[in-house]
């Protein structure tokens, strides 16, 4: 039951993400025998011990194969992944190759779609995410601030000490008290053009609720 390669495998079989139950009825399956709770464990701890090779979704509750077995399948980077890049043209070039000035912010990404890059010490706004990461707050700190929102879907990058961390797609869900906008995460996912720059951005696996 340790052994990492026969879980990728599983992984594979159904389609390149799996939920825990899902590993366990192909194991079961595999070697005709009942998975009891110590075996679930077990199961578990070998999963979590191998991050080079996959990685739990929190958000979908699966595990999936990480990038160096995907690279080709599904060029996906995603919040789960935590990954971080040292500057904001690092993660453009990344995700979306293309090229930005170093003195924004925000940027078109597509049609109707923006990366936004929400700065803590920025002078007009004070941006804060939920601790279950599903919502951006965005709080003007002056009401004499003159701003419209555009309604676009946002990519979501988090700035802090390690840098610039992807957090999921967003889209705007109205006004809370105060005039704060708020952002509801729409999809854990973004797919990285750096790899494969002749393909559309895929959309789906949306997360709601």
């Amino acid at each position: 039951m340790n052994d990492i390669s026969e879980y990728v495998k599983f992984i594979e079989i159904n389609g390149g993400s799996a939920s825990l139950q899902d590993i366990i009825r192909s194991y079961q399956s595999a070697h005709h025998m009942v998975i009891l709770s110590e075996h679930k464990s077990i199961i578990l701890k070998c999963l979590k011990e191998h991050p080079s090779e996959v990685f739990y979704n929190s958000l979908l509750d699966k595990w999936f194969l990480t990038e160096k077995n995907e690279i080709n399948k599904c060029p996906f980077l995603y919040v789960s992944e935590n990954k971080f890049f040292r500057t904001i043209s690092e993660a453009m070039v990344y995700c979306f190759n293309k090229a930005v000035p170093l003195s924004q912010g925000y940027f078109t990404v597509g049609d109707g779609e923006k990366a936004w890059f929400p700065q803590p010490q920025n002078d007009n706004w004070e941006n804060t995410l939920s601790p279950d990461g599903k919502i951006w707050y965005e709080k003007p700190k002056n009401d004499s601030v003159d701003y419209a929102p555009d309604n676009c879907k946002r990519y979501v990058f988090e700035h802090s000490s390690n840098g610039y961390r992807f957090t999921g797609v967003f889209i705007p869900k109205g006004l809370a008290e105060n005039n704060i906008r708020v952002y509801e995460i729409v999809d854990d996912k973004v797919m990285v053009l750096s790899k494969r720059q002749n393909s559309v951005r895929l959309q789906g696996g949306k997360i709601t609720g």
